[in-house]
């Protein structure tokens, strides 16, 4: 071989580690401008009390915890569910003594952990007084968690229940008569009423409307509201007052409706009628009013989200 041969084929191998240097340091600075991928949360708080925390920080919905995170509760502190994947929604109460509670853990010495979503019920049926009821199969607890924190981001307000009663959380229709409300009066005293109606979440104006509520004359409890399509609202007792207007009673408690248009409403009704019997299994069992709320909510939450005529 000759020198100017040598020479050539020193040249192309050096032009060839010239190449994979410039590669290797276009790879570096690709990898260093490339954001790291966040760590997935291994829970979500869905409700807490005031009596719960992680490192000192109080806790509210929407809180994302690490599987090392340790909460803490004081003396009989009750009411938290964390959002736990494929484990559910796990609800936990203290006993007499504060407790300590590692992230999602499914058993805690001196502290009552249940299941509350209705996937939580055996091969997802419900027991009822008249016999086993199917359901459908029941949402994911993330999708259930994401249904619910859209609709309320925030922990709900506890108000004091008045003598004449408040709403309830229900499935109303909506047809040609009107909205039949009665699902949501089982707890109102007979007369007449004013309510106040509120979009979840929060969008447009206040709608109000009254009725004359007599089981035995109207037990469906129709009225018809302008502008109120199908969807879920807040609906909570205003005070009937002069002209028509229905003021906010300040001591009224809110409850939750989904408005479901007649196409859908049977297939609606018979989901909602599964769950209420898992509700209902969750308030025999003691669980605390808060959760058993907390957890119709979002099934309201999600069955709203599965309307088709709107």
């Amino acid at each position: 071989m000759t020198t100017a041969g040598f020479r050539s084929i020193q040249l192309q191998d050096m032009g060839v580690i010239k190449l994979l240097i410039s590669c290797i340091l276009a790879g570096s600075l690709l990898l260093a401008q490339t954001p790291k991928a966040k760590t997935e949360a291994a829970a979500h708080v869905v409700l807490a009390e005031k009596d719960w925390s992680v490192s000192g920080r109080a806790i509210a919905r929407g809180t994302s915890l690490s599987a090392q995170d340790v909460l803490s509760g004081t003396a009989n502190a009750t009411a938290l569910i964390l959002e736990c994947g494929q484990a559910g929604w796990l609800v936990y109460e203290c006993g007499a003594q504060p407790c300590r509670i590692p992230v999602c853990a499914t058993k805690v010495d001196g502290v009552r952990v249940q299941r509350s979503d209705p996937g939580g019920a055996s091969n997802n049926r419900a027991e009822s007084g008249r016999g086993v009821l199917t359901s459908r199969v029941a949402p994911e607890s993330r999708t259930l968690f994401d249904t619910l924190f859209r609709r309320q981001p925030k922990d709900p307000v506890t108000l004091g229940v008045r003598s004449g009663g408040n709403a309830s959380d229900a499935l109303v229709l909506q047809n040609a008569q009107g909205i039949h409300w009665g699902p949501a009066l089982n707890r109102i005293l007979e007369g007449r009423h004013c309510f106040r109606l509120s979009s979840i979440p929060a969008a447009g104006p206040v709608l109000t409307f009254s009725v004359d509520w007599d089981r035995s004359l109207d037990p469906e409890g129709v009225a018809r509201v302008p502008m109120a399509s199908a969807g879920l609202y807040e609906i909570v007792k205003g005070v009937p007052g002069s002209g028509g207007n229905c003021p906010a009673d300040p001591d009224a408690a809110a409850a939750w409706v989904l408005v479901a248009p007649e196409p859908d409403f049977p297939r609606i009704s018979a989901d909602w009628k599964n769950d209420a019997a898992w509700f209902s299994q969750l308030e025999q069992s003691g669980s605390d009013p808060s959760v058993v709320a907390t957890v119709r909510h979002a099934v309201l939450a999600y069955l709203a989200d599965s309307l088709r005529s709107k």
